[in-house]
């Protein structure tokens, strides 16, 4: 079993770490369906601005590839896990065929 803490730790981590990526395409998302609302294709000709689904998912792609590169390789202290010893390497014996 594991302690209420460590998981928790784990959590607090993973949301300080992604909370830029995750705000960001929340706001793509709302930008995108209100920009299909407000301005997008009413005839429906248009297949991504007609409806305001297709763009809010492309609004929140935008703002997940966004958020992705300012938050990208972001280290922060106390989060990151220790690495593992690399496996050691074995070599044949001499004389072994």
């Amino acid at each position: 079993m594991t302690s209420p803490g460590k998981g928790s730790s784990k959590l607090r981590c993973w949301v300080r770490r992604y909370w830029v990526m995750a705000l960001l395409t929340l706001i793509g998302a709302g930008i995108g369906a209100t920009y299909a609302l407000t301005i997008g294709c009413v005839t429906g000709g248009c297949p991504i601005t007609s409806s305001p689904v297709a763009t809010g998912l492309m609004g929140s792609v935008v703002g997940f590839m966004i958020g992705a590169e300012l938050s990208g390789g972001r280290h922060l202290a106390g989060c990151d896990e220790p690495a593992a010893d690399p496996p050691e390497q074995t070599t044949q014996a001499e004389g072994e065929a």
